[in-house]
């Protein structure tokens, strides 16, 4: 304000008309502008303090005039005075609470600058009597209306704004304009309840409250500037004089946008709820704290047999299994003394023609802010046929199992029996052609002997299918697949150096497979006496053994270099028995095909890839104890 005294100063001192001009109309307020400057202004302090404001404060014109205030400044500046002719007229102020403060001004110019003198309309020799209180009163008054979460918003007996506190100006996003009352609901964007539908001006609720003395419509949309939508609810009184008259209106806007949030949200959610209990293929039903039914689903009805309207006069227990009566009440009481949130367990009901339901029930309960219980939410799943279907299940295992052992029996009797007769066959074959010597190069006697002979291998061969699938009854343990590798493989030394046969175990060291003994050493045998006889001649064979842990199970690889199959024709007879795919006088088809089942008996699997003239190999997959 120092910078005011020094324009001031020398003005004031200089022309007695500016003196009386300030003197007579400056009771509120001085501004001094520099012409064709609008951005070089001072006002003095009586000015701050007419508007509320903190003396120390910098204060912008343009946010403390209305933008038609501004407009007049504008005017004032641009009007040439030669004469010394005053200039007068009315701008309004904005007050630091958020009402308007229309005051009267005269302007003069003086030189190169134009001094503005301002007093309020309003006559407030009241307020000058008791300066003091009434700034601590406006004070205490703005304090209030700026912190508190409500708008409010006031205006004279003309209808003119002059109160619109902090909230009211934050909902609305804009301040408050001296414009006409037909102007005010699309100005502040007010809107009715169903936000769509924009005010009448004889419905607006601050000036239904100053011309009827009531509210018609309480509720109301505010679409801020910044595209927020605030739901409002609103009441209001008038405003009286000292001698009773009308003087204005307020009202007090109370933001419910969040509470009707919550609202459509718990509209949607019961909503949502109801769809769900009443359409749900499971039973439902709600309950009382007493196990009295006072809500049920057709579910429930169709599952127990009895109509809602019978269940709603029933207590659970009435339609309880009575072997399930005595844990159920100990359940519901534990329920009801918040020893346990919900319940989940297997139950039987009595239907209504006698027959029992078995369900799985799931309890939850509803309390209210006190922890108090309110009632229950029951969920039962029908388990009857489940039930039935696990019986069955036993039953037919049971069967099953007596058969296996039936099966057993008789494929001990079986391979007894054959090898007795095919044994009898060739010593009987045995005996004759030592009997006649002769006879040994006889045709028949040599298709008899080769024929007994390959009845006495299929023999052993089907002996060892037989019993593949039973021996799985003995435990799987673990076994070291290097290790099983490595000492399988010792026993075909000869044979692997005979035929040049470079072995590599790449097999990581720690990895056990859940396997038999004796199945798998069969398995690697099998794939390496096969790696020597299907070798090809045009390069050294090579035979190489790899695995790696998956998520499942052990993959072990076996690759070799030979001859290959042409899996487009055999792939599907690759695992058959005595399929044979080479013109190998050795080949059999029995290898492949035992493998496959001893492999497959013990929980794993066989993959192959294949091409001819350059090699194949062999994927097992193995289990392996993951504890």
């Amino acid at each position: 304000m120092i910078d005011f005294i020094k324009v001031a100063h020398p003005i004031i001192s200089e022309n007695a008309q500016v003196f009386q001009l300030i003197q007579e109309n400056g009771l509120h307020g001085v501004i001094i502008c520099k012409i064709n400057k609008h951005d070089e202004y001072w006002y003095n302090p009586k000015l701050v303090h007419s508007l509320g404001y903190n003396t120390e404060r910098e204060l912008s014109l343009q946010k403390i005039i209305s933008p038609e205030g501004n407009g007049e400044i504008k005017r004032i500046l641009k009007t040439p005075d030669d004469f010394g002719e005053i200039l007068t007229g009315e701008i309004n102020f904005l007050h630091s609470k958020g009402f308007l403060i229309p005051m009267t001004y005269k302007s003069l110019q003086v030189g190169e600058h134009v001094v503005i003198a301002f007093k309020k309309i309003s006559d407030f020799s009241h307020i000058e009597n008791n300066a003091e209180l009434n700034f601590q009163r406006e004070q205490l008054l703005g304090t209030v209306l700026d912190t508190i979460n409500i708008g409010v918003i006031a205006c004279d007996s003309k209808g003119k704004l002059l109160l619109f506190n902090k909230a009211a100006k934050k909902w609305h996003g804009l301040p408050p304009q001296n414009i006409p009352q037909t102007e005010y609901a699309k100005y502040y964007n007010l809107y009715e309840a169903d936000g769509k539908t924009l005010f009448k001006t004889e419905e607006i609720p601050l000036l239904n409250m100053l011309q009827e003395g009531i509210i018609r419509k309480k509720k109301m949309i505010i679409h801020s500037v910044k595209g927020k939508k605030r739901a409002v609810v609103v009441n209001g009184a008038r405003l009286f004089d000292k001698n009773e008259n009308i003087s204005g209106a307020v009202i007090a806007m109370y933001d419910v946008s969040e509470l009707e949030q919550i609202e459509n949200q718990l509209a949607i959610s019961e909503t949502m709820f109801r769809g769900t209990f009443e359409n749900a293929v499971d039973g439902m039903a709600i309950s009382d704290v007493n196990g009295n039914f006072t809500a049920i689903n057709e579910s429930l009805c169709q599952m127990v047999g009895y109509s809602a309207g019978e269940l709603k006069k029933m207590n659970f227990l009435e339609i309880t299994h009575p072997e399930d009566i005595e844990d159920d009440l100990k359940v519901m009481k534990e329920l009801l003394n918040s020893e346990r949130e919900n319940v989940h367990k297997e139950k039987r009901f009595i239907n209504k023609n006698g027959s029992t339901v078995h369900v799985l029930l799931s309890v939850s309960i509803v309390k209210d802010h006190k922890l108090n219980p309110l009632y229950m939410i029951a969920q039962m799943s029908d388990l009857t046929e489940l039930k039935s279907a696990q019986e069955e299940n036993v039953r037919m295992l049971g069967i099953t199992k007596e058969q296996n052992e039936r099966l057993k029996n008789f494929a001990n009797i079986v391979a007894h029996n054959l090898r007795s007769n095919s044994g009898n066959i060739e010593m009987l074959l045995d005996i004759y052609t030592e009997e006649h010597p002769e006879t040994k190069e006889d045709e028949v006697i040599k298709m008899a002997l080769t024929a007994s002979n390959k009845l006495k291998e299929t023999i052993v061969d089907l002996n060892e299918v037989a019993f593949i699938n039973m021996s799985v009854s003995e435990k799987l343990i673990p076994i070291n697949l290097k290790k099983s590798v490595t000492n399988t493989l010792e026993s075909l030394n000869a044979l692997t150096k005979k035929a040049n046969l470079r072995v590599f175990n790449l097999i990581p060291a720690h990895l056990e497979v859940l396997s038999l003994p004796a199945y798998l050493e069969s398995i690697i045998l099998n794939f390496a006496t096969n790696a020597i006889k299907y070798r090809s001649l045009e390069r050294d064979p090579i035979l190489r053994f790899e695995a790696q842990k998956r998520e499942e199970n052990i993959e072990l690889s076996i690759e070799d270099n030979g001859i290959g199959i042409d899996l487009k024709k055999f792939e599907k007879n690759l695992f058959g028995m005595y399929k044979t795919f080479h013109h190998n006088e050795d080949a059999k088809g029995i290898g492949l095909f035992i493998t496959k089942n001893q492999i497959e008996a013990m929980g794993g699997k066989i993959e192959v890839k294949s091409e001819v003239n350059k090699g194949t190999t062999f994927t097992i997959f193995f289990k392996y104890d993951k504890q």
